[in-house]
C-alpha cells in the first residue's frame, strides 16, 4: 500500500521587479523567455538571466531537460529503440547549453538546492522549478526576494514534469497483519487532513498533497494569489514526462552524465555524445527484456 503526501509539477518562478524594470511581460512562450533571459542578463552586477539543474543523474539535469526535450517534439522511443539522440533530442540540448551562458557561474553541476538558493539569493530572474519550491521563495529569513516573485505555468510549448513523494507500507518490513494495521495506520495519519493543517500552521506551505488545503483559508495567508493561481493553471498540463519504463533510472542517469559532460564543456559534440547514451540505454533496454 502507497499514499501520496506531495505532489506536483513545474511553475515558472521570476522576478517580478527585474521583468518591470526590463519592460518585459510575463513570458507565455518559449521563444519569449529566451529572449527575456538575455535582455535582462547582468554578470557585472551579479544578476544573471536564468539558472537550471546541471548535475548529472535522472532526477537532477535530466528531469529539468525533459520538458525541454518532450516540448520540442522528442520521444523517448522509436518502436523499441532510443531516440532521444534524434534531431529534436540535440535541438533541445543545444538550447539547454546556450541557456547556461546566462546563468550563475558552476550551473553545469548545479543540483535544485544550487538554483534555489541562486535564486532566492537574489542572483537569477527566471526559473523553472519543481511548484514546491514555490513557497521557499516567500520565506522572509531565506529569500532576500520576497514580495518581489512572479508565479506562473511554464511557457509553451514547455510540459510540466508530474511528480509524487509518498509513504508505504513495506512488505519486507511488515510481515504481520498487526505491523500491516499500525503502518498502514500511521500513512493515513501522516498524510491526513490534520497533519497538513499542523505543517501550515508551523509555517510550511510547501508540502500540500490535498485539495482540500490548496482551496483552503490558511494556505491561501500562507502564500501569494498568484502562486496558487499558477498551481491550479499548470495542473492540467502537469504528466509524467520521463520514459515509463522500469529500467529507466539506470537510463536516466546515464544520460545525465553525458547531459553533464555537454553541460560542463567536457564534451562538446551533442550529436555523438547522445548518440553514446542511446546505444547504452538500448543495451540496457535489452537485457531487462
Amino acid at each position: 500500500m502507497s499514499h501520496p503526501f506531495v505532489g506536483g509539477g513545474d511553475i515558472l518562478i521570476y522576478r517580478k521587479d527585474v521583468l518591470e524594470k526590463a519592460g518585459l511581460a510575463v513570458p507565455k512562450t518559449l521563444d519569449e523567455m529566451v529572449a527575456g533571459i538575455k535582455a535582462v542578463n547582468d554578470p557585472a552586477n551579479k544578476l544573471y538571466g536564468w539558472s537550471a539543474r546541471g548535475q548529472r543523474g535522472s532526477g537532477m539535469n535530466v528531469w529539468r531537460w525533459t520538458p525541454f526535450f518532450r516540448g520540442l517534439g522528442g520521444e523517448w522511443l522509436d518502436g523499441e529503440q532510443p531516440a532521444f539522440n534524434s534531431d529534436k533530442g540535440v535541438k533541445a540540448t543545444e538550447l539547454y547549453i546556450d541557456l547556461m551562458k546566462y546563468a550563475p557561474p558552476g550551473v553545469g553541476t548545479f543540483n535544485w538546492s544550487d538554483s534555489v538558493e541562486a535564486f532566492r539569493g537574489g542572483q537569477v530572474a527566471y526559473l523553472i522549478e519543481s511548484d514546491v519550491f514555490g513557497p521557499w521563495m516567500e520565506d522572509p529569513e531565506k529569500s532576500v526576494v520576497k514580495g518581489k516573485v512572479g508565479y506562473a505555468p511554464p511557457p509553451e510549448p514547455l510540459g510540466s514534469a508530474g511528480w509524487a513523494h509518498g509513504f508505504a507500507v513495506s512488505t519486507v518490513g511488515a510481515k504481520d497483519e498487526c505491523t500491516k494495521k499500525v503502518a498502514g495506520d500511521f500513512v493515513g495519519w501522516a498524510t491526513s487532513r490534520e497533519m497538513e493543517a499542523r505543517r501550515l500552521a508551523d509555517g510550511i506551505a510547501s508540502d500540500i498533497g490535498r485539495q482540500s488545503t490548496l482551496k483552503g483559508e490558511a494556505f491561501r495567508k500562507a502564500v501569494p494569489a498568484e502562486y496558487i493561481d499558477a498551481l491550479l493553471a499548470t495542473g492540467s498540463r502537469t504528466q509524467l514526462l520521463i520514459m515509463a519504463s522500469p529500467v529507466w533510472p539506470e537510463i536516466g542517469d546515464n544520460l545525465g552524465l553525458a547531459l553533464e559532460e555537454l553541460f560542463t564543456g567536457t564534451k562538446m559534440d551533442v550529436q555523438s555524445t547522445l548518440d553514446e547514451a542511446a546505444f547504452a540505454a538500448e543495451d540496457t533496454l535489452r537485457h531487462a527484456k
